[in-house]
């Protein structure tokens, strides 16, 4: 009698662990989101000497968080004593963070 009430809850057990693991991966994206960097936009507008601009997006699909930025900054200025400077660079950025 011992050995049908064991084998019953070891039934059970694993009819148990069954139902845990079976878990469903959904890869929809849970958020979508863009941005802008304000500040880069008031300078450019007031400043014709300087142009920032810079975007970032990210999506949020089941574990992972993927981002990508990008930008662009370029400095061009004139002294009164005949000098100049000038300076460009661009971001461009991009992640795959686990979370």
């Amino acid at each position: 009698m011992t050995g049908v009430t064991t084998f019953a809850q070891l039934e059970d057990a694993v009819d148990k662990k069954k139902e845990q693991d079976t878990v469903v991966v959904s890869f929809v994206p849970k958020g979508i989101r863009l941005g802008v960097d304000l500040v880069g936009v008031g300078k450019t507008a007031f400043d014709p000497d300087k142009t920032e601009l810079e975007f970032s997006a990210d999506v949020e699909l089941h574990r992972y968080l993927i981002n990508f930025e990008y930008g662009q900054f370029e400095v061009a200025r004139q002294g009164s004593n005949a000098s100049s400077y000038q300076n460009k660079g661009i971001i461009l950025g991009r992640a795959l963070i686990s979370i």
